[in-house]
């Protein structure tokens, strides 16, 4: 089976041609282009050096959330494109899943963090035994107040992976303490490999969705959202008035 993983849920942008559980080819950057500019040029490119062509893919696997809602648009948009025009399966991969499995660092509690903006993380925590993956705490939206509170029940030291860590690894150490551990970023980034045998798992369990199905996983409303239903709060105020 080939399968093309895609990931553009943050500031990386990431793909893999993965054929029978061997690696052909992998692709990460971060770069000052826009994901929309990155993936199908790379995508070409990486096809070509592996020497698979589009039509012999088998299956698609892309990161699902949360992340950048413009990253995750454009992710999702261009595998569910290639999934349709293939007609092939589409196996959907949820973002802090992906770092957490990514983390080379060993085995031990693994907290993804991604940046939700007015200082608050995407967050969730797992526990690396091997190649399992157990999840504590589910994916949630989190600031930093309270936190500690949350992961208080877990013993342990702490992994700390995501695209927030390098911005704010001194402020996550004060407030969490000596426990979390944050490693070299060569450790800690969303490998596409990872990415697609995660989703190659998902194939084997028949978690398969028609490229229509697959939604992005935001946990938060954009910022064009919020900001219409405080406009709308504004005016129900005022019509009370």
């Amino acid at each position: 089976m080939r399968i093309v993983s895609m990931d553009a849920a943050t500031r990386y942008s990431g793909l893999a041609v993965m054929e029978d559980e061997v690696l052909r080819g992998e692709w990460l950057v971060s770069s000052g282009l826009t994901h929309s500019q990155r993936l199908m040029p790379a995508l070409d490119f990486l096809l070509q050096e592996t020497d698979i062509s589009m039509q012999e893919v088998d299956a698609l696997v892309v990161s699902q959330g949360p992340g950048s809602f413009t990253g995750l648009r454009i992710g999702l948009a261009t595998a569910r494109a290639l999934a349709q025009g293939l007609q092939i399966p589409l196996v959907g991969v949820p973002t802090l899943e992906l770092w957490a499995a990514a983390f080379a660092g060993g085995d031990g509690l693994v907290l993804p963090l991604l940046d939700a903006r007015r200082n608050e993380f995407y967050m969730a925590l797992y526990r690396k035994t091997g190649q399992m993956l157990e999840c504590l705490l589910e994916p949630r939206q989190q600031p930093l107040i309270g936190m500690a509170e949350l992961l208080a029940q877990y013993e342990g030291t702490i992994w700390a992976v995501g695209d927030a860590v390098s911005r704010d690894a001194e402020r996550l150490k004060e407030a969490l303490g000596e426990r979390l551990q944050i490693t070299p970023e060569c450790y800690r980034v969303p490998r596409p490999s990872v990415l697609a045998q995660l989703g190659l798992e998902r194939l084997r369990r028949g978690e398969v969705l028609d490229y229509h199905q697959l939604r992005p996983l935001y946990l938060r409303k954009s910022e064009a959202e919020v900001k219409r239903l405080e406009r709308l709060a504004l005016e129900d105020e005022k019509a009370s008035e």
